[in-house]
């Protein structure tokens, strides 16, 4: 048996050598294969089809119109069919390219080093691959690839070689010996082909250089074939990209779901460029395997059309947190991020560089939300999801059901529920809820399911007012447990916050969204040695709570310097907390007692690697009094006078912690930030000992404005004289109110009608699951809510979805839908 001539130099690559090769539980870096759970959008999608009955046909030959509209979308095209081409993965619109547009003897200009199908395609092509250099950190140097280019090009025209290949479709570049290649003379270039950010070195591409390559390649009749896979892992700043640069003509780009979206098995990837470049390797594609299958094309419409701004900085923290072990594994990464300026831009620039090895998915960026829709059918005013209309106007109440239930059907202590704040409901309260209720209703007509929705513009305009209130020497840093959304942080990032973390996922998701260590703190009464190499690797203030916290960073610290951290302090008095979740004065768990402060700083003194010049002190949650929150900033600054005198030195940061409120109710007065900011310039100036900075964490006052939660009415009963609604979410997405007794406030609304306010009775709200602690507030509702209207939950950016029991009975999780 003869094996033709254009297969018999090629063989596996090294990197399938190496993952096939590799002994059992070996940590691969060398696929860029994404390991974490495929996202609940294509699991719902492929669950779907498992469960239809029916035959499962061949997928549309040039993919489903859906699936079409969803990638012209995902590249900020008009609708055009022609222009995108969906594949089998997108190896395989790289081999209907080259196909298509290769010519046997011709050069292929690919980077060098880079990914290693483009030399391997080439040479199936029976073409010649001629490596292009790239520039420091394997960026794209558009100088390079000019020289490359227009050097071979000139001296190809002054030894008059004939034109082959494209040159008979209109003018071919001619090219001779490349980099390392060998050649027996000037050659037609048939393609030039781009990486960004590359596999394997994660060098980017910026928008100018994009723009003159492409107008070299389209002075000389050359394909320009972008492959752009990897461009959503990104940490800071979104890369450039071909068509963005230069326009949709100016070539061919690459696109998957295999990376950015974390489903490498459906096998769907896409060619989006100029209708005459795609229609020839449309051929060769359908020649080779027609389409994707139909349930991978369902599934990638679902991943593309979903909560993308929800879906994807997931699976990007999911790539920071692999960047962090790998730091962990190889200590010489993370010490290059340094603890001197600008560390956390090296070490955002180091992980970038590392991105291929552990790719992650994308998202769009703030400002773009709008456009995210749901996988699942579009609901219309008054449909019930089930292809039913309900009619606008009053429901009847099912036979039997009493009109009225009495006041004391709403249960006593101990009783389902009873830990549950009164919800307020009435019209007086709409100013608590961040979106009106004809767009509350617009969002919901288009979800199949409970979502909720962000206003990053509400987040912009809280940042700058509480700002603008404080003295200059207050630094603000989010509290990123209340709500570590993304798009949220990356508002919060853009706008100048500091960040309050707790976690090494929290400190991933902060250097994601553009956040730096100089601007970071982060706490926690019980750090893990994956903790406190995040925060090191970042280059956080670390608040220790105790001894312990002393003697793990003394080990871990690698810097020259002494390791400057802060200590949590858990005053003995002075303070107050309207509702006990942070602990007041009483015992904790968190950080050094106020009187065993002296002890803690005499045994501290043993660890000359780390040094105290800090203090936080956090006695208070929700507080909406300003008066009592500077009060408790006055014990701060007493408590770190006393540990500035025994350390012997002053402090150079005070973190008064956070405690800032909201109201959750039409009858609580707002804090009075103005009063808060007047009263920190007091306190200030009662201490001039103290010349260092304040920081307050606020978290909820930022986040909790933002967000809406909206869930459908399933169905309604009494029980014994108690009133229930059931909905489709309940502690599942918000379990707040069951741990704090604290209720979001609620209105009811009704597809066609709008705000339901009248003939209000007791009712207890349940959710879907199978406990009776699957409750979400009691309150008075109307007497006909009914399946079909939506309640919604205001106040709820924060402290919402992220402290949920999400995986409990394995429900759906709600989108999460970012606008402004």
């Amino acid at each position: 048996m003869s094996v033709a001539a254009r297969v018999g130099g090629l063989a596996v690559s090294p990197i399938r050598r190496m993952a096939v090769g590799a002994p059992e539980g070996t940590v691969s870096l060398a696929l860029g294969e994404p390991g974490w759970p495929m996202p609940a959008p294509a699991r719902r999608s492929l669950a779907h089809q498992g469960r239809a009955d029916g035959p499962l046909p061949y997928g549309p030959n040039s993919a489903s119109p859906e699936l079409v509209a969803a990638v012209a979308g995902q590249h900020g095209i008009p609708l055009a069919s022609e222009q995108v081409m969906v594949t089998s993965g997108s190896q395989a619109a790289l081999f209907a390219l080259f196909h298509a547009h290769v010519e046997a003897g011709s050069a292929v200009l690919v980077p060098d080093p880079g990914f290693v199908a483009y030399r391997s395609l080439a040479q199936l092509c029976q073409a010649h691959p001629v490596g292009y250099a790239v520039g420091p950190g394997g960026a794209l140097d558009a100088d390079l690839l000019e020289e490359a280019l227009v050097g071979a090009l000139r001296g190809a025209a002054g030894r008059g070689a004939p034109g082959r290949g494209r040159a008979a479709r209109g003018g071919a570049a001619r090219v001779g010996a490349g980099r390392g290649d060998a050649t027996d003379g000037p050659r037609p270039v048939s393609m030039v082909v781009l990486n960004h950010p590359a596999n394997p070195t994660g060098g980017l591409a910026d928008a100018d250089a994009l723009r003159r390559v492409a107008e070299v390649c389209a002075r000389h009749g050359v394909l320009l074939v972008s492959d752009e896979v990897y461009r959503e892992l990104w940490l800071g700043e979104r890369p450039a990209g071909l068509h963005e640069a230069a326009g949709l003509e100016a070539g061919v780009v690459l696109g998957s779901v295999s990376k950015a979206y974390g489903a490498p098995g459906l096998r769907v990837g896409w060619a989006v460029g100029p209708a005459e470049a795609l229609a020839p390797a449309r051929i060769v594609h359908n020649a080779m395997t027609t389409a994707p299958a139909r349930p991978s094309q369902d599934a990638a419409t679902a991943l593309l059309t979903s909560s993308a701004g929800e879906v994807l900085p997931a699976a990007r923290r999911e790539v920071t947190r692999r960047w962090e072990v790998l730091a962990e594994v190889a200590p010489e990464l993370r010490r290059a991020g340094g603890r001197g300026g600008g560390q956390g831009d090296d070490a955002r620039h180091a992980a970038r560089r590392l991105l291929p090895l552990a790719p992650p998915p994308r998202r769009d960026r703030p400002g773009g939300h709008d456009r995210l829709r749901a996988a699942g059918p579009r609901r219309g005013p008054g449909d019930d999801g089930a292809g039913r209309r309900v009619r606008a106007g009053r429901c009847r109440l099912p036979a039997g059901q009493p009109r009225r239930p009495g006041r004391g059907a709403r249960g006593g202590p101990g009783a389902p529920g009873a830990l549950v704040g009164r919800m307020i409901l009435a019209p007086s309260t709409t100013d608590l809820f961040t979106f009106g209720a004809e767009r509350l209703l617009d969002l919901t007509a288009d979800r199949a399911g409970p979502f909720f929705a962000y206003d990053l513009g509400v987040a912009r305009e809280r940042f700058a007012r509480l700002r603008a209130a404080l003295p200059e020497r207050v630094r603000l840093a989010y509290a990123v447990k209340s709500n570590p959304g993304l798009p949220l942080l990356e508002t919060f990032s853009a706008a100048g916050a500091w960040f309050d973390c707790a976690s090494a996922g929290e400190v991933s998701a902060v250097l994601a969204a553009g956040g730096t260590g100089r601007r970071m703190v982060f706490a926690g009464p019980a750090k893990s040695e994956r903790d406190l190499h995040a925060a090191l690797f970042a280059g956080a203030r670390v608040q220790v709570d105790g001894i312990e916290d002393v003697a793990r960073l003394h080990t871990l610290h690698t810097g020259d310097d002494p390791l400057e951290v802060s200590v949590r302090v858990n005053p003995a008095s002075g303070v107050s907390e309207v509702a006990t979740i942070i602990g007041g004065g009483g015992p904790s768990a968190f950080g050094v007692d106020e009187e065993e402060v002296a002890e803690f700083v005499a045994a501290a003194r043993a660890y000359d690697r780390v040094r105290i010049t800090g203090l936080q002190v956090f006695a208070a949650s929700n507080e909406l009094d300003a008066g009592r929150l500077l009060a408790n900033h006055r014990t701060a600054l007493r408590i770190g006078r006393d540990l500035a005198g025994l350390l012997g030195r002053g402090l150079d940061l005070i973190d008064l912690g956070g405690g800032l409120g909201v109201r959750y109710a039409a009858g609580e007065a707002s804090l009075d930030v103005r009063a808060l900011g007047a009263g920190l310039g007091r306190v200030l100036a009662e201490h001039p000992w103290f010349t260092g900075e304040l920081l307050l964490e606020p978290g909820r006052w930022l986040s909790a404005p933002t967000g809406v939660y909206c869930a459908r009415v399933v169905r309604t009963k009494v029980s014994r004289g108690q009133r229930f609604v059931m909905l489709e979410g309940g502690i599942n997405h918000l379990l707040r109110p069951l741990l704090t007794g604290q209720s979001f406030p609620t209105l009811a609304l009704r597809p066609g009608v709008g705000v339901l306010s009248q003939d209000l009775v007791p009712t207890t709200l349940a959710g879907p699951l199978c406990t009776s602690l699957d409750r979400v507030g009691t309150g008075d509702l109307p007497e006909d809510l009914c399946p079909g209207d939506v309640v919604v939950f205001g106040q709820a950016g924060a402290y919402a979805f992220t402290q949920a029991m999400s995986h409990f009975l394995s429900h759906p999780e709600p989108e999460q839908v970012w606008l402004g």
